[in-house]
């Protein structure tokens, strides 16, 4: 008799990957619906067309008694729970148990400073960097004297180079966060009648 050992998913945005094992080859069927939505039956699971839905063929071998499958079901709402159906049916015809998985979609959109400025504080030697993240995660920055600015930095550089990392945390949503630098990426005190620029960098959760 066919059986499914393991059902694995794992979500993206707007897609999610599955893999299989069986005992056996044969054939695969999914059929993926909304957390709350009722279990199908294992017919409904090999008859379903449309929707996020499909089957494949099962024939790569890892070991004796155990073969795998992946496969991708596109189109998915992101930040959203569903539960995969899995029925697996073997070269005589026969139908497996079918098994589950609960998953969810990962947010896509990027995080977003809704604001970002910068100020002088009195005396000179100080910088005020105000902003407002769009959600939480975690901020990075550094600080660099602006007569020679690079339009080449990219994010990976303001994570590499930070000399500062803090948790974005619902307060700062709500109020935003302020920070007062007093030395630039060096560790050299900020100096007066200097400009300088603030490279920053928010990732999500």
């Amino acid at each position: 008799k066919p059986i499914v050992h393991s059902l694995t998913v794992e979500p993206d945005s707007n897609q999610a990957t599955a893999t299989l094992t069986v005992n056996e080859t044969g054939k695969y069927y999914y059929l993926v619906l909304p957390e709350n939505a009722a279990a199908p039956t294992v017919r409904e699971i090999v008859m379903a067309q449309g929707g996020f839905s499909g089957n494949g063929t099962v024939s790569t071998k890892i070991a004796d008694d155990r073969y795998t499958a992946t496969f991708v079901v596109s189109g998915l709402e992101a930040v959203t729970k569903y539960t995969m159906y899995v029925v697996h049916v073997d070269d005589a015809g026969n139908f497996s148990a079918k098994v589950d998985q609960d998953f969810e979609t990962k947010d896509g959109t990027p995080p977003q400073f809704i604001t970002a400025s910068t100020k002088e504080l009195p005396g000179g030697r100080r910088i005020q960097f105000d902003f407002k993240p769009s959600e939480t995660g975690k901020y990075y920055y550094f600080v660099r004297e602006a007569q020679n600015p690079d339009n080449t930095i990219k994010v990976d550089d303001v994570i590499a180079g930070a000399q500062e990392s803090g948790v974005v945390t619902s307060k700062m949503i709500a109020n935003g966060h302020s920070i007062v630098i007093r030395e630039d990426e060096n560790g050299n005190i900020v100096k007066p009648l200097t400009n300088y620029v603030v490279y920053s960098v928010l990732i999500d959760d």
